[in-house]
């Protein structure tokens, strides 16, 4: 066989052979046949001896001739770091006389380096192999579509991943549901075939399986694409919330054959989205309260001192009824600071390091008279917690509200049970964080899912008409907001609710506790008291003169400058919330003016840590005993 132009007999022959077993007449070799179908070819088809030399090609690539093919080496064409796979090929045929492709490399559509997929076969001669026929189609292309679909489908990956996304097909024919791992994961959905038709039934939160079922018939029927948020109920009992998107698949005849879509958990962001509720609500019910919440402050703040002092004057009889007024005034002044914790209002006291244990042992001590004996209390706080930096009597509050509530919840149950778990605590806006969690737990009826958005809602209760004020969880949870921590409810598994408050830790010790002197009762000296309630004004200078201290008083701050011009005060008591000029400004002049005389706030209100501008400071309502406290403690130092 030499080189040339024309196609060798055994080529022709071969081809001709191959078209004739096909052919159900039985067409005989005929070389007409070989000759159209190498012309005919998309690919090159090429003659090589065993040592890879051209014998013969049907065609050239653009830019080489027959002669500047035949007679050469397949590898003279072929990048010497890419000869070895089309080397290793070439041999396995010779030696085995079976077929056999490579993938090569060489001048093609793409440059230099253009890559063909290679097939050949034997053409033997008195058992050896003489020749090979080599078909070789330049693949480039082809590969360069693969590599872009390739590149599309991980950059669709990343993108998946990065957003949490899986994806799904729901084929309509066989109603099939195909879930990818994240998706499976997303579901709680075990491997193995998905039924499609029972899925809405099983996985679907009941209360959104109708709305569930409509998005995706209205997509049926429309061809639209759409997109949902719903609950989905997981193989293990977890109810997560989950977006879906859905798109119809439209065959070549124009039908829908399947929806085909993503689902990606957004449980993190609706919980998210609800503690915003939460706190937008909290905040416009403290607007709502602040005002009232102060002029509250005002009345009570006249009323306590003055049923205190009226108390030691009347006769036993009276005495009894006096004293139940107290007491009802001392409640409301309670609810009075619950509705100023709700309103941000509160001034923020000085925190210190506490030990969670300490916290829990403090709070027990205050319900212990207030909890049935047949209530089981059941305590577990994990050793070596990390010391949280708080106001311990807030936070002591609050957890006395959640026992409190879990109390309620429980009484008159068989087998009551309450508990308190401290351990390591995950702030759910931010994971890395170092959190203690103070979990109060019961095993009562639990919350209706109805009321777990309003749980927290201020005077919002499904107690008893006069069995609660609704305040209780709303404090704690802004107590605890307040705190740089959280407070949320989660269905207890075995039945009952729970509580998770969580506060960040301290990096320092917990704070060694001091003991205050005791205050004697009696004081000397002027005291100024400047507040623009004439009832108020009186019931505190009644009990100041009671106690020793000579007293006066103005309405405002121009009447307080003019009165210590006419008559000097050891101390000025403030109100800081009173007509004119800011309090502040107020506190500025009296310094400038009488830098001896001793200044005590006196208010409900939250004041800025700037504490160096007075030297005491009084929060209202206060008993005789607080308001003579405060004054001679700072009139001592």
């Amino acid at each position: 066989m030499t080189a040339g132009d024309r196609v060798p007999d055994a080529v022709l022959s071969s081809i001709a052979a191959l078209v004739a077993a096909d052919d159900a007449d039985g067409v005989d070799d005929d070389p007409r046949l070989g000759r159209a179908a190498t012309a005919a070819m998309p690919a090159l088809l090429v003659v090589i001896d065993p040592g890879g030399r051209f014998l013969w090609v049907n065609r050239t690539i653009p830019g080489l001739s027959r002669a500047d093919v035949l007679g050469r080496s397949i590898y003279d064409f072929t990048p010497e770091d890419d000869r070895a796979p089309a080397r290793a090929a070439l041999e396995r045929v010779v030696r085995t006389g079976q077929p056999d492709h490579f993938v090569g490399y060489g001048p093609g559509k793409r440059g230099p380096r253009s890559r063909y997929q290679n097939w050949i076969a034997p053409i033997a001669a008195a058992g050896a192999v003489v020749a090979m026929v080599m078909i070789t189609r330049d693949v480039s292309e082809d590969w360069a579509l693969y590599d872009a679909l390739r590149d599309r489908e991980q950059r669709l990956s990343l993108a998946l991943d990065a957003a949490g996304m899986g994806t799904w097909r729901f084929d309509l024919a066989t109603a099939a549901l195909e879930l990818d791992d994240r998706a499976r994961a997303i579901y709680g959905v075990a491997a193995g075939r998905v039924d499609g038709r029972t899925f809405t039934a099983t996985h679907i939160h009941v209360d959104d399986r109708a709305a569930a079922q409509r998005v995706a018939l209205d997509a049926l029927g429309t061809r639209r694409s759409y997109s949902a948020e719903n609950r989905v109920v997981r193989d293990d009992g977890a109810v997560r919330w989950v977006a879906i998107t859905g798109s119809p698949v439209i065959d070549d005849a124009d039908q829908v054959v399947a929806l085909m879509g993503t689902v990606t958990d957004i449980t993190v962001r609706r919980e998210h989205e609800a503690r915003a509720r939460q706190a937008q609500r909290l905040e416009a019910v403290g607007q709502l309260t602040a005002g009232i919440a102060h002029n509250f402050n005002n009345m009570l703040a006249a009323i306590i001192p003055a049923l205190a002092m009226v108390e030691r004057e009347v006769p036993p009889p009276l005495a009894h009824l006096i004293r139940g007024a107290s007491q009802a005034a001392t409640r409301a002044a309670e609810l009075v600071r619950e509705l100023m914790t709700l309103a941000g209002y509160r001034r923020e006291a000085r925190r210190a390091v506490e030990a969670p244990a300490t916290i829990v042992e403090h709070t027990l001590q205050l319900c212990q008279s207030t909890f049935d004996r047949a209530i089981a209390i059941v305590v577990d706080v994990a050793a070596g917690l990390p010391a949280v930096e708080v106001d311990a009597g807030q936070i002591e509050q609050a957890v006395l509200n959640l026992l409190l509530n879990a109390r309620d919840a429980v009484r008159g149950r068989p087998e009551a049970m309450v508990a308190v778990r401290v351990g390591p605590g995950v702030d759910p806006d931010a994971p890395g964080r170092a959190m203690v969690a103070f979990i109060v737990e019961d095993n009562g009826p639990g919350i209706a899912p109805a009321d777990v958005e309003r749980v927290f809602d201020p005077v919002f209760t499904t107690k008893e008409i006069g069995a609660g004020t609704g305040l209780g969880l709303s404090t704690a949870y802004a107590i605890a907001r307040e705190h740089g921590g959280g407070l949320r409810y989660e269905p207890r598994p075995s039945g009952g609710a729970r509580f998770v408050m969580t506060l960040p830790v301290s990096a320092t010790p917990p704070t060694p506790v001091a003991i205050a002197p005791v205050v004697p009762a009696t004081g000397r000296g002027t005291v100024l008291v400047v507040d623009d309630e004439a009832y108020l004004r009186d019931a505190v200078c009644a009990v100041l003169a009671n106690a020793g201290f000579a007293t006066a008083g103005a309405d405002r701050g121009e009447a307080a400058l003019a009165a210590l011009a006419e008559r000097p005060a050891q101390v000025v008591l403030l109100d800081v919330n009173m007509p004119g000029r800011p309090w502040r400004e107020l506190v500025l002049q009296l310094r400038s003016r009488h830098p001896t005389v001793k200044i005590v706030v006196f208010t409900g209100a939250a004041l800025a840590p700037d504490e160096a501008l007075v030297d005491g400071w009084l929060a209202k309502p206060a008993t005789p005993d607080e308001i003579i406290g405060a004054l001679v403690r700072v009139l001592e130092r």
